[in-house]
């Protein structure tokens, strides 16, 4: 999933030119709570930048991963978060679609508390790796743990 339209023209030639278009779903979309945001076709956003909503752009939809899962058959994940903020959607996923997901590789921004508890919660085992510069950003890897 890539909600930029340029970054996501970039994964499409990304994917046709290295024959990989049978392997790879590729959505002009963004995780969060479900809805839809317009977004400026010409936008090119830099590092760190978080889904600017305007007036009048191409229309992206926005997934939770229940909804994902659940339109694409998804039964069985791993998961790679690195959307500027958007990881604490985990919090309003319900846990049997985090039961879905065999390991996670995340990108934090704000803290990982929250975030942490509710992957322990829901039966992962948790290693955090935080910013040497930020105390607040730094990466989440989750594994489910055995038996859950």
């Amino acid at each position: 999933m890539e909600p930029f339209p340029h970054f996501y023209e970039d994964a499409v030639s990304n994917v046709n030119d290295n024959g990989l278009v049978s392997n790879v779903i590729l959505l002009n979309a963004g995780y969060g709570t479900e809805s839809e945001v317009e977004v400026d076709e010409k936008y090119v956003s830099g590092i760190g930048t978080v889904l600017p909503p305007t007036s009048g752009g191409k229309k992206i939809k926005i997934y939770s991963l229940k909804r994902l899962f659940e339109e694409f058959g998804v039964d069985s994940a791993v998961a790679k978060f690195d959307c500027e903020g958007c990881e604490y959607g985990l919090l309003e996923e319900d846990e049997s679609t985090l039961r879905k997901i065999e390991k996670i590789a995340m990108e934090y921004h704000h803290g990982p508390d929250t975030v942490l508890k509710k992957l322990e919660s829901s039966g992962f085992k948790v290693m955090v790796e935080r910013s040497q510069r930020n105390r607040m950003m730094g990466y989440i890897y989750a594994e489910r743990a055995a038996g859950t």
